[in-house]
């Protein structure tokens, strides 16, 4: 029965209606299109944090936080400008 549910759950927000490497595309053009809008800014717009700078935070501490060696752990940790930014605000925010 979870299981039946939690299946439900993955095909009913997306993921589950793809394949393995298709979600690794997806994954792959997400870091590489938040890579190449944070450049080598402090925040996504600028000086200052906003809405995507908490949701890319939050994002991003679960895969460098994740002790799992998974496709898409390795794939978020070869960006790094995006490694650089989260041990940024981890370490002003959350030390």
């Amino acid at each position: 029965m979870a299981r039946r549910s939690t299946k439900q759950q993955i095909e009913g927000h997306g993921l589950g209606r793809h394949t393995k490497e298709e979600v690794l595309q997806i994954g792959e053009r997400s870091f590489k299109s938040l890579s190449v809008l944070l450049g080598d800014k402090p925040f996504f717009f600028g000086e200052k944090p906003c809405s995507l700078d908490v949701t890319a935070f939050a994002m991003l501490a679960g895969f460098y936080l994740s002790t799992l060696d998974t496709p898409m752990n390795t794939m978020a940790k070869k960006y790094a400008n995006l490694k650089h930014y989260y041990e940024r605000i981890h370490g002003e925010y959350y030390s």
